[in-house]
């Protein structure tokens, strides 16, 4: 679940899970021979500003925070900053960079760049896409309010395991996963997805 708002300030509030099944647990090499976890919870809020500084260069800065965990919430927020500067290089082109740096909740910060080049098609109304990283979609607007999404992203999280977790009691897993997929998304209001 994914609730976002984009404009001069911006706001985005997002909830995931993911459930595993394990079906041979005795051969995992975590977990002592149990399911090393059921599933993984993540909730993450955001909150920033975009700017421009003349007609071609713009920037952006998002605050954010993010919570990964399996059972219990407690000491699993990690805090965000995103910094970046975006270049229109036509009416159809732009490119967008900048470091996305993070405070684990165990105290490591983490550094990662973000580049992206996007298009925005004059020729056919409602198609654009996306190439870089994290992200790279292709999207096409059906309607002014419905917008159909192929898309291929690098997701990396961060996730406390549960008090009793036969993995590491208390401990935390850094995931690093591609995902693919095709979304819809509803725009209800001008800006909010």
């Amino acid at each position: 679940f994914k609730l976002e708002y984009n404009g001069r300030y911006t706001f985005s509030l997002e909830y995931g899970a993911d459930h595993y099944s394990w079906e041979n647990s005795d051969d995992a090499p975590l977990g002592g021979g149990d399911d090393p976890w059921q599933s993984l919870h993540s909730l993450s809020l955001g909150a920033g500003y975009n700017g421009s500084v003349n007609e071609r260069l713009g920037y952006s800065v998002i605050l954010g925070v993010e919570s990964g965990f399996e059972k219990e919430m407690g000491g699993s927020f990690s805090p965000s900053l995103f910094a970046g500067l975006h270049y229109s290089l036509s009416p159809e082109w732009m490119i967008m960079a900048g470091p996305v740096v993070s405070l684990a909740p165990y105290g490591e910060i983490q550094i990662m760049g973000m580049a992206q080049l996007m298009y925005f098609s004059s020729s056919v109304p409602g198609l654009s896409a996306v190439i870089g990283m994290p992200e790279t979609s292709i999207s096409y607007a059906l309607t002014s309010s419905v917008t159909l999404k192929a898309f291929g992203t690098l997701d990396s999280g961060r996730y406390r395991l549960a008090n009793d977790s036969d993995v590491k009691e208390k401990g935390y897993l850094d995931k690093l996963t591609v995902q693919t997929g095709l979304s819809l998304e509803l725009v209800p209001v001008e800006g909010m997805t």
